[in-house]
């Protein structure tokens, strides 16, 4: 399955990544995955940037290899619509692209990001990356089961303890 370990910042033991099997296929997919299941925990609004920027890049890799891409031409949009219509993507599969895409828009627009939105992204982004691989690879890969993220710190516990130290710190002045 070739899911390699990779180490967390702020982590003692390596966790596999979902994105790994892609590094002998497409090494920069295989570093954007990454780098966004790297960002959950710290920040989901980054975590969807590089999702978004890991679905640009397959969705040209794509087109590449069909002969179909157009660059500096192509929106995201109208290239997956052009491989939809050129049979390259089933229905499924363009439903993952676009609903990245549209979360990447509202990352990067909006400045909005959820830990649930930033963690259905990334099993969506590993969905593609099997499908890639399957596609482009081997037919019968078998991706294995869906590797949790590092698990974000309770936001509002710690936001309560810093505030709690600063109102120590206050009464002491």
């Amino acid at each position: 399955q070739g899911n390699g370990p990779r180490l967390d910042r702020g982590m003692t033991e390596p966790q596999r990544s979902n994105f790994a099997h892609l590094a002998s296929l497409q090494a920069d997919l295989a570093q954007l995955g990454g780098r966004a299941e790297r960002f959950f925990a710290e920040d989901p609004n980054t975590c969807l940037l590089k999702l978004r920027q890991f679905a640009e890049l397959m969705a040209q890799q794509v087109a590449a290899r069909a002969g179909l891409y157009i660059p500096d031409e192509d929106s995201q949009i109208t290239l997956l619509n052009r491989l939809r219509q050129q049979g390259w993507l089933s229905r499924d599969v363009a439903d993952l692209f676009h609903w990245i895409r549209k979360a990447g828009n509202e990352a990067n627009h909006e400045l909005h990001g959820t830990h649930a939105g930033a963690l259905q992204g990334l099993k969506m982004a590993t969905a593609l990356g099997i499908w890639f691989h399957r596609t482009f690879h081997n037919a019968t890969f078998k991706g294995g089961a869906f590797i949790p993220p590092t698990t974000p710190a309770d936001e509002t516990e710690e936001l309560q303890k810093q505030l709690a130290e600063l109102q120590a710190q206050l009464q002491q002045v």
